[in-house]
């Protein structure tokens, strides 16, 4: 049993060591192999936030397809397409819209994707957040700190 409970947490943590460098090959022998995609760390990150961050949109699209949830919130309540857009990356936020994820998702802090696509002046992902139906909505925080929203 204990066996098998670290070869559980390796694979998850190889899924996340895969998505983050963006390695393909890597992540679809993991994936083939039924290697868990909703593994998260001590953050709450999983395959799909890193993936998301980085910029990865093939491992995002590969991710997704092998069944990760596009709603799946980290520690701080952060979705992928959150990261996504933290991270800059107008395709992968794309990607993450076109396969269904929430572009209205609020963080523990109230933030929208919209919101830190304003803060961060992003000013692609902000175009394409409003094309995509996003709502212009504010965190509900008496600090008017960016750090403490994002």
């Amino acid at each position: 049993m204990q066996k098998e409970v670290v070869e559980i947490l390796e694979q998850g943590e190889a899924v996340l060591n895969a998505a983050r460098r963006g390695d393909l090959k890597h992540l679809e022998s993991l994936l083939d192999r039924d290697a868990s995609v909703n593994f998260c760390d001590q953050y709450g990150l999983t395959a799909l936030h890193v993936a998301a961050i980085k910029g990865h949109k093939d491992a995002v699209m590969m991710l997704v397809e092998f069944g990760s949830d596009l709603e799946q919130e980290d520690n701080e309540g952060h979705t992928p397409l959150h990261l996504a857009v933290e991270g800059g990356h107008v395709e992968t936020v794309e990607v993450l819209i076109n396969r269904g994820a929430n572009v209205n998702a609020k963080s523990k802090n109230g933030a929208t994707p919209l919101y830190m696509a304003r803060a961060l002046e992003y000013d692609h992902v902000l175009q394409l957040l409003r094309e995509r139906g996003a709502s212009s909505s504010h965190p509900s925080t008496s600090s008017s700190s960016l750090s403490s929203i994002l």
